[in-house]
């Protein structure tokens, strides 16, 4: 009896430790090496443009909409200077009785959420 016993308990670990390395293997997302990026980040330009963002055109809100607009436009322009095809979609949007014409950027890169709006003159 105890030898049966031995017997399947090393069975049950030598079983263990190749699930173990398969799982390994598997969970590992690669076994190679990744190929050095050729694109440059510009930390100073990364920089400026958080300050431009978080600071500079802040607070934007549905009560700061002169600084929505400014936010939208700067990003809009960068996405153009940067040689995206940016467009601009209007959609009509209401906050607390104020209408606006929220800017949906888009470009060659998958489109970015809504950045800013316009206010409604004729809707």
């Amino acid at each position: 009896m105890k030898k049966i016993f031995k017997t399947i308990t090393r069975i049950i670990i030598v079983i263990s430790i190749i699930l173990f390395m398969v799982w390994i293997y598997i969970a590992s997302p690669t076994t190679q090496k990744n190929q050095k990026s050729t694109l440059h980040v510009d930390g100073e330009r990364l920089k400026n443009h958080v300050e431009t963002l978080s600071k500079t055109l802040s607070p934007r809100d549905y009560e700061k909409t002169d600084n929505l607009n400014k936010c939208a436009d700067y990003i809009f322009m960068n996405f153009v200077q940067a040689g995206a095809e940016a467009r601009v979609f209007l959609l009509r949007a209401e906050a607390r009785g104020v209408c606006y014409k929220e800017q949906l950027e888009a470009s060659s890169f998958p489109p970015s959420p809504i950045v800013g709006t316009k206010r409604c003159k004729s809707w």
